[in-house]
This record gives structure tokens, C-alpha cells and sequence, in this order.
């Protein structure tokens, strides 16, 4: 993917997500959120996901997630749990 389309792609993704999520974050932080939510085997919206799954995104970490009866639950890698 070039540049470009990795930006495009950053926008159309974040055109989704609520604002004042979009506000939080710098340029290059959002782009490590969409790389991650990119490489996720999930379509869920980054601004849906918990605090510790954007803070192990914004390390490079995928978040992944269990799919239970009552929808997805966040699972964490050993060493990464949720304090």
C-alpha cells in the first residue's frame, strides 16, 4: 500500500469514529491505531475499544477480542493484561 492509501484509508476509517475520540490522539498515533485496527482479525471501531487495547495499539500491539454469548470481550496477551 502506498502512502497515500494508507492515509485514505486512516480517514475513512476515523470518518466512523466518534470526534472527540479523532481529538485525542496526534496524526502519527492515529495512524498506528488504524495499522492495528488494519491488522486485526476484528472489525470493531478504535473508538470502541478499551484504554488498555489503545495504549497496547499505540505500541503495536493488535487487540484482539473472545467472542462470548453476550458479544466481544477484549483478551490480553500474557504480560499485557488490564490492570
Amino acid at each position: 500500500m502506498t502512502g497515500i492509501d494508507e492515509l485514505r484509508r486512516a480517514v475513512r476509517l476515523f470518518d466512523r469514529c466518534n470526534e472527540s475520540f479523532n481529538t485525542t490522539f496526534a496524526a502519527d498515533e492515529l495512524l498506528l491505531v488504524a495499522d492495528a485496527l488494519r491488522r486485526s482479525e476484528w472489525d470493531i471501531l478504535p473508538d470502541q475499544w478499551e484504554e488498555r487495547q489503545i495504549e497496547l495499539a499505540l505500541l503495536g500491539i493488535v487487540p484482539t477480542w473472545e467472542d462470548t454469548a453476550s458479544g466481544p470481550v477484549p483478551t490480553y496477551m500474557p504480560g499485557h493484561e488490564k490492570p
